[in-house]
């Protein structure tokens, strides 16, 4: 039972990734972000960042500020980022080179899993 009730949840959580993806996808707004600071992850010192804060401007002058991956060109301070916003729910944002265009995304695999993990917990429940 346990077993089933945790694959509705990785399938829930899937559904939450795929509504994410495809907001970026229908109604993602492409701009050029300026890179402010470089984030490594804390354990030890790496060379390249884990992740970026930047900084865009609109054309309203309301700054935006994201922390996005530094893969896969990890930009110094100062360079041009291309990044996608959903204009509904601007802090959900991704670096343009790693949108989600591709039939094996995370919420397809999370798909998979959730609906193994529904399958085993059906046949101990009722096999």
């Amino acid at each position: 039972m346990v077993l089933a009730l945790f694959g509705l949840f990785v399938i829930w959580l899937g559904t939450r990734a795929a509504s994410r993806d495809r907001g970026l996808r229908n109604r993602g707004v492409p701009v050029e972000a300026v890179c402010l600071e470089r984030v490594h992850d804390g354990r030890g010192y790496d060379q390249r960042p884990k992740r970026v804060l930047c900084s865009h401007v609109d054309e309203t002058g309301v700054e935006r500020r994201w922390m996005v991956n530094a893969h896969p060109d990890f930009p110094e301070v100062g360079d041009r980022v291309a990044l996608v916003y959903d204009a509904r729910h601007s802090g959900v944002v991704e670096r343009l080179e790693a949108m989600p265009n591709r039939f094996l995304t995370f919420s397809t695999v999370l798909y998979a899993v959730g609906a193994l993990f529904v399958g085993g917990g059906a046949l101990m429940i009722w096999g």
